[in-house]
């Protein structure tokens, strides 16, 4: 793995992530410069990633897509060592589900404290087109914060789990003055450039005014572009997002949802129960709060789909209140020619594989 690629990639990116993640990654690689060897699993633990759950699960017309982890445009080595996701990959996941005519929802499972900025605002623009196609929900389960939140607002519905937390709205790029540490060292380095700021904001001497201004330019930019695009997501007035929405501040759910940075509070299951037309009957009820969704979402899928009863809606804040169904999204148990005991077997083992 080309460190030294990362390391330019670190300080040189403006990013949209929370502090402590990006505080992870900057020790795993001061870890790595220093000459330690660094195993898939120290990544892991170290920048507290989730599980590789990254593919996207498909059943009827519903599509969930997961969007887990630290969120880059490349680098695909890093990404699957520490669980994190290429936005370059989520894009084409995504044009893919939008051209699959068989799929009338996407759900987007969000998990991610936010990455780097580039590629986050091209993909959000393309969920925000997309609404007017598809119907799209996000359901963050159960972190957005700063880049994943830019991403969940492109939905047309944002929901959150009841211990979930959203925000972090902003930007921030981290210099390094080493200077010091090499005068300390009794090593004198020179640079030796072409073009009067070329490699302006290094890090063998301490930061000027001028270079300081121009990086406060950068940040400052794509923190504006961050709000512009969560105010026409969220249909509010770019004011409201900067003086009520936090200025880098996370919420938890019902105060998001008070805030309107979010819609309403649920889990995902009961989102995927809801968005199907489903009542909380018994057997979606035996899946549990409690259970891990995420390591089984096709198993939920069928169950729910099985599931027997009238149509209805379930919703994390009691409203009762569905999205109306984009054509051929409804479920039709007419369609499936199925004597009752062959369906009540599917839909028993489809409960017994999801609680594998």
């Amino acid at each position: 793995m080309n460190f030294e690629h990362i390391r330019t990639l670190v300080y040189d990116q403006p990013w949209s992530i929370t502090l402590d993640k990006l505080a992870a990654i900057q020790q795993l690689l001061a870890m790595r410069l220093s000459g330690q060897k660094l195993e898939a699993e120290d990544i892991r633990d170290r920048i507290g990633a989730v599980d590789a759950r990254r593919n996207t699960v498909r059943n009827g017309a519903i599509a969930v897509m997961p969007i887990y982890g630290v969120l880059l445009q490349r680098l695909d080595m890093l990404l699957e060592m520490s669980g994190g996701t290429s936005t370059d990959r989520l894009a084409k996941d995504f044009r893919a589900l939008m051209g699959d005519p068989n799929i009338g929802t996407i759900v987007l499972d969000v998990d991610s404290p936010g990455g780097g900025v580039y590629g986050i605002g091209e993909l959000a623009a393309e969920i925000f087109a997309a609404r007017s196609e598809k119907r799209i929900v996000a359901v963050v389960n159960s972190m957005a914060g700063s880049a994943a939140y830019w991403l969940a607002t492109a939905a047309q519905e944002v929901v959150v789990t009841t211990g979930g937390e959203v925000g972090s709205i902003g930007c921030y790029m981290i210099h390094e003055d080493w200077s010091g540490a090499y005068e300390m060292a009794g090593v004198k380095p020179t640079l030796i450039k072409f073009g009067e700021h070329k490699a302006e904001g290094n890090d063998i001497e301490p930061l000027s005014e001028e270079a300081r201004d121009y990086i406060q330019k950068r940040v400052d930019g794509y923190g504006m572009d961050f709000v512009r695009d969560v105010a026409k997501n969220r249909g509010v007035d770019p004011a409201r997002v900067m003086k009520d929405w936090g200025q880098g501040r996370m919420f938890r759910a019902r105060e998001a949802v008070r805030l309107g940075m979010a819609d309403r509070v649920g889990t995902l299951q009961e989102t995927l129960l809801r968005l199907s037309g489903r009542t909380m009957t018994a057997g979606a009820r035996a899946m549990a709060p409690g259970h891990d969704t995420g390591t089984n979402l096709r198993g939920l899928l069928e169950a729910i789909e099985l599931e027997e009863g009238q149509a209805g809606t379930v919703t994390g804040d009691g409203s009762g209140e569905a999205l109306p169904p984009f054509d051929g999204d409804a479920y039709d148990p007419a369609a499936r020619v199925l004597a009752p005991e062959r369906a009540a077997a599917q839909r028993d083992l489809a409960l017994a594989r999801f609680r594998e």
